[in-house]
């Protein structure tokens, strides 16, 4: 194992949202130390302990715009996608959330099921479960930032494989590449114990079909993982990799420590993934800190572990002039300085300068 973090802690989940404070901050912690684990050569977090994950009433992946209801980017290249499968597939949704992609394809036409233990309504089309190898098969499997939430990857493709050996699968990731690039320390979380490359999946299976969205943030594979082959272990590891994830968590520490120095009001817009990790570093150092969401649903709610409450976009209005916005996600910068205007100071963590 190569290490390539150092061992700290963060909001166990990354996703969940409570109506009280005292519950929010009574959450547990889980821990992170990022290796690369030379036998199956992908960065995962070796601290990972799966007990910590819970998918209950406070979890929430919904993501809105400001303004107007979040399209679903999986649209943006499902129909590429569905020219590989038979006609008139059947799609299974791992992972599924609260069934919106599900929804939609079956609006087009499409049969489509989803399991995730997270769902919360009812539907003959969802199911409130983990999917097994006992369930339905399908001829598309779609696992839309669920893979990197699997402990061991390549087994999991290897079940889908054995229920039905011509299925393909669809799998969407955030790019660790995107993640070092630029320096977003704060989406290395407790519940994603993978951190996925698309050579990681061109080293293992024929990669039937590939690309990349939210300008590079997220890629997608699309493989038959019965079409595997077993990578080449014990490479070296380049040293400007390694390097890159050093200079990830010397970012990390210059910040938080500018910040134990700052004394004005700090409002972090995103209050999904990287504003819970965000905000649990920032809160301890930084009492005059709130989010803000452009989802209703999360508005009135706390973050797990920090307890942050999280506000409309229309609070901006009652924010002290010498509040300092943070950006949590750079793809979200032009709209929401945008929405703001010249009235506040408006950074993303990493360009933020102390004096």
């Amino acid at each position: 194992m190569q290490s390539l973090s150092p061992r700290y802690c963060v909001p166990a989940n990354a996703s969940r949202f409570f109506k009280n404070h005292s519950d929010a901050v009574d959450q547990p912690l889980g821990k992170i130390h990022l290796v690369l684990n030379q036998k199956d050569e992908i960065v995962v977090n070796q601290e990972y302990d799966v007990n910590l994950i819970k998918y209950d009433s406070h979890y929430c992946t919904s993501v809105s715009a400001i303004g107007a209801t979040y399209s679903i980017p999986t649209l943006t290249h499902i129909g590429q996608v569905l020219h590989f499968v038979k006609k008139s597939p059947v799609v299974i949704d791992i992972g599924c959330g609260q069934g919106e992609f599900v929804f939609e394809l079956r609006s087009r036409g499409i049969d489509a099921l989803g399991f995730d233990p997270a769902v919360r309504s009812f539907s003959p089309f969802l199911h409130p479960k983990y999917w097994e190898t006992s369930d339905k098969t399908g001829d598309l499997y779609v696992m839309r930032c669920v893979l990197p939430h699997i402990q061991n990857p390549w087994q999991f493709l290897g079940q889908i494989a054995d229920c039905n050996p011509d299925a393909l699968v669809l799998i969407e990731f955030q790019r660790v590449e995107w993640i070092l690039e630029q320096r977003i320390w704060y989406q290395v979380s407790h519940d994603h114990v993978n951190l996925f490359s698309i050579n990681d999946f061109h080293k293992r299976y024929r990669v039937v079909d590939e690309g990349t969205f939210s300008n590079g943030e997220w890629g997608w594979v699309l493989i038959n993982p019965s079409d595997s082959k077993k990578p080449e272990v014990g490479a070296a590891i380049p040293e400007t990799y390694i390097e890159s994830f050093k200079e990830l968590f010397i970012e990390k520490e210059a910040f938080l420590s500018g910040l134990t120095n700052l004394d004005r009001p700090i409002a972090m817009w995103g209050a999904a993934g990287k504003g819970i990790v965000l905000s649990h570093a920032c809160i301890k150092l930084q009492n005059q800190f709130l989010a803000i969401d452009a989802d209703s649903q999360r508005w009135g709610f706390f973050l797990e572990a920090s307890g942050a409450k999280v506000f409309s976009p229309a609070a901006v209005a009652n924010l002290a002039k010498e509040t300092l916005i943070l950006i949590c996600n750079p793809n979200h910068f032009e709209e929401v300085e945008k929405f703001i205007g010249d009235k506040f100071e408006v950074k993303i963590p990493g360009e933020v300068r102390f004096k």
